[in-house]
């Protein structure tokens, strides 16, 4: 029996959107509550690992038997494996917050995709049946080793510490069956894949310079595309020059100033005024800025209806809380953290009253009393000095915590931030994500 390339297809999409969903809801739940709550987060993982996880076995058990079926083979029906303990998920969370918080989405996605897995060989050594491992996409060279086997009768070595071995993130991999024999997926060719291995000198580190240099093209497509999301910043003055930052924004594919203006109406509801003239690629830097901060806080979007660019205007950018407006000067164009510094002042009165910006005022207040500085001290005046980075008294933003706010996460997004940004930025991711949660328990209560 051969196993079609569609047939196969269907049946890889169908696990990996089970990972990847987890995957994206971990992100979500990250991205609305950030990391302050460990044991919740744990306890949010392991909900999705054991939710998608029995999804991934399920999907797992239907293939299984579908093949046996296929091939007349006489097995009891397939058992789906148990979603992986809590202490395993617990452990595996704790140990990427600890080393790498980003990467909790992706090991929630790989432990969805153990579970389905761990089905399909736990069974396979049940029956007796053979197994291949049966690359997609770009496989990585230990996946092309594994593949390189070939079909194999399922053993006790197949389960390493009682489960399938070699699952890793960001992989469409997956264990095929036969139980007459070696199977036979469409596409699946052993002998290719161990002649790449000989070609690699039988070793993981040639393999991974042979795959290297057969990749290299599409490899640089990708780095061009990354490089092109990177922005260096040409705004004058010290503290940013040269400065890169790495934008998520799909503002950089945008082509023509009405794109630009749909993407603002389209995703935000915002209005983009008087940029025509303006040089597109500068003024794509700026938005970009806009774009990321407005993604990154939603809670800012209804607090800006326009953006508008102001030639007279004698400063990078500004903010009127009235009527939401951002303006752009001349100066603000090319400058990524002017959209993201003026986006801030939106958020900031979003979570302020009707007059004054009572939220940055309350953080100002905040972290002054944690790092004991006296209003009117020197060392409060010289910090707010090195986060402004020009003269804070000519400038009017002294004791102006709205200011202080919005320069100090500019800093802080450049690396270059002292213990008073440092300070206000943490108080400001605690302080959102704290009324995260507080909307989420409101809006849970009127459910009930």
């Amino acid at each position: 029996m051969e196993i079609s390339k569609q047939e196969w297809n269907k049946y890889i999409n169908l696990l990996s959107a089970a990972n990847k969903t987890a995957a994206k809801k971990m992100q979500a739940w990250i991205g609305q509550h950030g990391y302050g709550d460990a044991q919740a987060m744990i306890d949010y993982a392991y909900s999705l690992t054991t939710a998608y996880g029995e999804a991934a076995a399920s999907i797992a058990c239907q293939m299984y038997e579908e093949v046996a079926a296929a091939q007349n083979a006489a097995v009891p029906q397939a058992v789906p494996a148990d979603a992986l303990p809590y202490n395993y998920v617990k452990a595996a969370v704790e140990d990427k917050i600890t080393r790498a918080p980003a990467q909790i989405p992706d090991t929630v996605g790989e432990m969805v995709k153990r579970t389905g897995a761990d089905t399909t060989v736990k069974n396979a050594l049940r029956d007796g049946a053979y197994f291949a491992w049966i690359p997609h996409g770009d496989a990585c060279a230990f996946c092309i080793m594994l593949a390189s086997n070939g079909w194999q009768r399922a053993s006790k070595k197949t389960i390493k510490g009682g489960h399938a071995e070699h699952i890793h993130k960001n992989c469409q991999c997956e264990f095929a069956i036969s139980f007459d024999g070696p199977g036979n997926v469409e596409g699946y060719d052993p002998d290719e894949y161990y002649r790449m291995w000989e070609e690699g000198h039988g070793n993981l580190d040639g393999l991974r310079e042979k795959l290297y240099w057969d990749r290299h093209d599409k490899i640089l497509a990708q780095k061009r595309e990354w490089y092109a999301r990177t922005i260096v910043a040409k705004e004058g003055g010290d503290p940013y020059k040269g400065q890169t930052f790495n934008s998520k924004s799909v503002i950089i594919n945008i082509k023509n100033y009405d794109d630009l203006k749909g993407h603002f109406s389209e995703n935000f509801g915002i209005q983009i005024n008087a940029f025509e003239n303006c040089d597109l690629e500068k003024t794509k830097i700026t938005m970009m800025g806009v774009d990321d901060c407005l993604t990154a806080f939603p809670e800012a979007q209804p607090k800006v209806t326009r953006i508008v660019y102001k030639p007279e205007l004698g400063s990078m950018g500004g903010y009127d809380k009235e009527t939401g407006i951002i303006y752009i000067g001349p100066t603000g164009l090319n400058s990524y953290l002017t959209g993201y510094h003026e986006s801030i002042h939106a958020l900031d009165a979003a979570f302020s009253g009707e007059t004054g910006y009572t939220f940055s005022d309350g953080l100002f207040k905040r972290a002054r009393k944690e790092l004991g500085l006296r209003k009117g001290s020197k060392k409060l005046e010289r910090l707010q000095y090195e986060i402004v980075g020009q003269d804070i008294k000519k400038h009017k933003v002294k004791d102006k915590p709205e200011e202080i706010l919005a320069y100090g996460i500019e800093r802080e997004l450049a690396g270059k931030g002292n213990e008073l940004s440092a300070t206000m930025a943490r108080l400001f991711t605690e302080e959102i994500n704290v009324r995260r949660l507080t909307r989420r328990l409101d809006d849970t209560k009127a459910l009930v």
